[in-house]
């Protein structure tokens, strides 16, 4: 019984050993589950914060992809305004084809200006030899007038009436006013005479009388006598006829003259020349009418206009005046040195030619020399 007994105590302190290290087992499995557990909390937070960076990049991808899609579609847009219909492309090769258009006009236009240059300078050397041969025609003519008027005198400021007896009228104009003789009267031949003009009863002036002599000898006995008619301070006037381009050189010459006087400068015209006290004679300078060649010739980039007005020791004022070849340029110079009393100076203007100013550089020409002139006088 005993025996039994203690085999039962062994069994169960075995059995208890036995729950020891089931017991230990069990706390081993335990631990090794918590173990298991921790490991596989941090796997799971791991695979969580992987997954969330895989979503972050599948997000991220999308994005790009919506992007490369937007990018794709600008790209499809901008394909079809340089290659579509009316494009960019298109366009410039319009503008290529317009600009080659232009080109061959210009081209074009070009040959045809040369062309018209060419044309233009065989007129202008056609216009200045027509031009010659008509001065040289004209002063054929005024030659040929001049002898077929030497002869001639007109006679100014004779009464006039409708039934008139001429000849009556030029006895007594040779007889009271110029005071010739019976003698004198009987040698002077007269080819014939007549007034110029018809008759009106509304003119204001008589008309002239056109006598024309045998030859010049007869017209310089009257012309010898003219000086009566200033003495008398007649209205009557006589003067040899002239041709147009005479008469108007005359004319200059007279206010010329008639300056001069002003001057108390004594002076006389004799034939186509001015004479002074001391013998000398003036010179015209001032030009005059400009030539085709002068005006179709192009111009110089300068123009240089002088003028000089001196008075020498007798009193005598000697001036002149040189254009450049453009009319009347040296002449306003010189007009504005007389009109200031301006004497005893040679003045220079020269203009560079940049721009068009008109009539008025006549004026500026004048004020530039007189502008010169005041201040080397200060």
């Amino acid at each position: 019984m005993e025996n039994k007994k203690l085999v039962k105590v062994v069994g169960g302190k075995r059995g208890a050993d036995e729950m020891d290290i089931h017991v230990d087992q069990m706390q081993d499995r335990v631990k090794l589950n918590e173990s298991e557990d921790q490991f596989a909390y941090v796997e799971r937070y791991e695979m969580k914060e992987l997954l969330s960076g895989i979503m972050s990049i599948q997000q991220t991808s999308a994005n790009f992809m919506i992007r490369l899609d937007h990018q794709g579609n600008t790209l499809d847009s901008l394909k079809k305004d340089i290659h579509g219909k009316n494009g960019i492309e298109n366009r410039l090769q319009l503008v290529q084809e317009q600009a080659n258009d232009v080109t061959y006009d210009v081209t074009e236009l070009t040959e045809n200006q040369c062309k018209m240059q060419r044309e233009v300078d065989r007129m202008r050397d056609y216009i200045i030899r027509l031009e010659q041969k008509i001065h040289s025609q004209n002063e054929k003519i005024n030659e040929l007038s001049s002898k077929s008027m030497e002869s001639n005198v007109i006679i100014s400021g004779v009464q006039d009436s409708r039934d008139e007896n001429l000849g009556m009228v030029l006895n007594s104009v040779f007889k009271k006013e110029l005071e010739l003789t019976e003698t004198q009267m009987n040698e002077i031949r007269i080819s014939k005479f007549n007034r110029m003009g018809q008759f009106s009863e509304k003119q204001k002036s008589p008309r002239p009388i056109l006598v024309q002599f045998s030859d010049s000898t007869h017209r310089d006995a009257i012309m010898r006598a003219v000086y009566k008619l200033k003495e008398k301070k007649s209205p009557i006037r006589i003067s040899q006829q002239l041709p147009d381009a005479k008469r108007e050189q005359r004319v200059r010459l007279y206010e010329v003259q008639s300056a001069y006087a002003k001057k108390n400068i004594a002076s006389v015209i004799k034939r186509d020349r001015l004479i002074f006290s001391n013998g000398t004679a003036y010179r015209d300078k001032t030009g005059g009418r400009p030539q085709a060649a002068e005006i179709l010739v192009p111009d110089e980039d300068t123009k240089d206009f002088a003028c000089g007005d001196i008075v020498e020791d007798n009193g005598v004022v000697q001036e002149g005046s040189e254009d450049d070849d453009e009319y009347s340029a040296g002449r306003a110079i010189l007009r504005m040195l007389r009109d200031n009393n301006t004497t005893n100076a040679m003045v220079l203007v020269s203009r560079w030619y940049a721009s068009k100013i008109g009539s008025k550089r006549f004026v500026h020409y004048g004020n530039t020399g007189l502008s010169a002139v005041n201040r080397l006088g200060k």
